[in-house]
């Protein structure tokens, strides 16, 4: 929170476009702001992510369970599954979310606002606008990543809906289809 408080100081609208919400000017406090949010909320999560992840792929790699000397083909799927899980919820977060932050970067060095970035270069402010709408969806795109690659998440989620929909008192069975490359499921409750 405390590193977001500048946007209500620093954003203001234009006279002539009272839609537009914008850095008016881009000054070093400007930049500095930008430079600081993007070490707190890009650089310093992706590399605590990479870093947590790397590990724990590492350490599922080279453990072998006491008393056995190799997995069953069944354990070494299921740590495959968990691996291009982490994989893939890394990757695609720091994917999604550098445009943004290589915006808000580009942005302190050029010293140069939204519309000032409209004016002179469209084509890079619809990337700018690009990167904020995709930044934005990661909190949607989240929880459909882990519904996905992690079947525990996905058991549980069902179970939840399913106490949700019992509580309710719904009547009739609802039937919901998961469909998934690996096992299409179908369920009624």
């Amino acid at each position: 929170m405390a590193v977001s408080s500048p946007f209500l100081i620093f954003i203001d609208t234009y006279p002539d476009e009272g839609n537009f919400c914008d850095f008016k000017v881009i000054t070093f406090a400007n930049s500095a702001f930008f430079i600081i949010l993007t070490i707190c909320y890009f650089i310093i999560p992706s590399s605590i992510f990479l870093f947590t992840y790397w590990s724990v792929i590492n350490h599922m790699k080279n453990y072998v369970q006491p008393g056995q000397l190799h997995y069953s083909d069944d354990q070494n799927q299921k740590r495959k599954k968990l691996i291009k899980m982490l994989v893939s919820i890394t990757a695609s977060h720091i994917l999604i979310t550098w445009p943004y932050f290589a915006t808000n970067i580009g942005m302190a060095i050029a010293q140069q606002s939204l519309r000032q970035l409209r004016n002179d270069h469209f084509l890079y402010y619809l990337l700018a606008f690009l990167s904020y709408a995709t930044t934005t969806a990661t909190s949607v795109a989240n929880p459909f990543l882990f519904l996905k690659f992690d079947y525990n998440i996905r058991s549980k989620s069902l179970q939840t809906i399913k106490r949700l929909l019992l509580m309710k008192g719904y009547d009739q069975p609802t039937v919901v289809t998961i469909l998934t490359k690996d096992n299409p499921a179908t369920l009624q409750f």
